[in-house]
């Protein structure tokens, strides 16, 4: 009744009577600012949902790479965020994905699903690098994944001798991520370089040792004399990596001149910055050639 004698519109709603008619709407994407109304366009997407109006779409629908790649970051359905995998193709974005944090949860998730998540951010990650096709893109997952499973599943796929020792050097994971990069390493002189510096540097001591321990997995890859010479007579080098490589020479002159040696040619093998632990490792080197030699007469 209070349209009888006509509608007084504000735009597309009527002041007197709340009729809306579907024209001068004031569209705020996809959905009107007076009157509510929804259109199937401008849509402000959140994963598979729009934050405006709430419509749905399926994951089929979507062509946008970064929002697949979202949608494979960040959902919780697994499900569907390894169908997100599948539809990228951009390799950058794969490999975003693939070096996620397994434990990169999202913000007030139940404590109930933590394990899940995990679980699905695994596989997730793991579905995006078998995807990758670059070996450059494999390198730097390699280096940067925390996943175990992924990154050794990248260094399978690496050829390129420097690129396997840059990833030992530098791989986050863990000491066994560096020892399988090394273990795919060939070139007897990047492995010589490698057994010779430190990359693990600093006060931690574990890290200290899980360098000594790379470069000793590289000695053991290593049957160039002449380059295991070097090694052995590297005066900056690890006591422990010079013992090792000691232990690989066949050369008796060389072994003979070790067993010989003057302090101020083979004593800098120890990590420590002492006199005492220097004559130690200087001891410890001579004997070792003393008993390289005995094992070869």
């Amino acid at each position: 009744m209070a349209c009888l004698f006509g509608h007084r519109w504000n735009g597309c709603k009527c002041e007197r009577c709340g009729k809306i008619r579907d024209e001068q709407h004031v569209w705020a994407g996809c959905k009107c600012k007076r009157c509510g109304k929804t259109r199937d366009e401008q849509h402000d997407w959140k994963f598979c949902r729009c934050n405006r109006c709430g419509k749905k779409r399926n994951i089929d629908e979507i062509i946008e790479q970064s929002t697949l790649a979202d949608i494979a970051e960040y959902g919780f359905d697994c499900s569907v965020r390894m169908q997100a995998v599948n539809k990228i193709l951009d390799q950058s974005l794969l490999t975003n994905i693939a070096k996620k944090d397994p434990s990169d949860l999202p913000k007030n998730i139940n404590v109930s699903y933590i394990s899940l998540q995990k679980d699905n951010n695994a596989d997730v990650s793991f579905a995006a690098v078998v995807k990758l096709t670059n070996e450059a893109s494999f390198v730097d997952v390699a280096k940067n994944s925390k996943s175990p499973k992924v990154a050794q599943y990248a260094v399978e796929r690496v050829t390129d001798q420097a690129s396997l020792v840059d990833i030992a050097k530098n791989a986050y994971c863990n000491k066994h991520i560096g020892e399988y990069a090394i273990s795919r390493v060939t070139d007897q002189v990047l492995l010589a370089e490698f057994a010779t510096t430190k990359y693990r540097v600093g006060g931690n001591r574990l890290l200290a040792m899980q360098d000594i321990g790379l470069r000793e997995h590289a000695i053991s890859r290593m049957t160039d004399q002449a380059l295991l010479t070097e090694v052995a007579m590297c005066e900056s080098g690890s006591g422990a990596v010079r013992k090792m490589t000691i232990n690989k020479l066949t050369d008796k002159i060389t072994l003979t001149m070790i067993m010989n040696g003057d302090k101020t040619k083979f004593v800098y093998g120890s990590s420590s910055g002492s006199t005492f632990d220097r004559d130690m490792v200087e001891i410890d080197l001579r004997e070792t050639a003393r008993k390289r030699l005995a094992e070869l007469e």
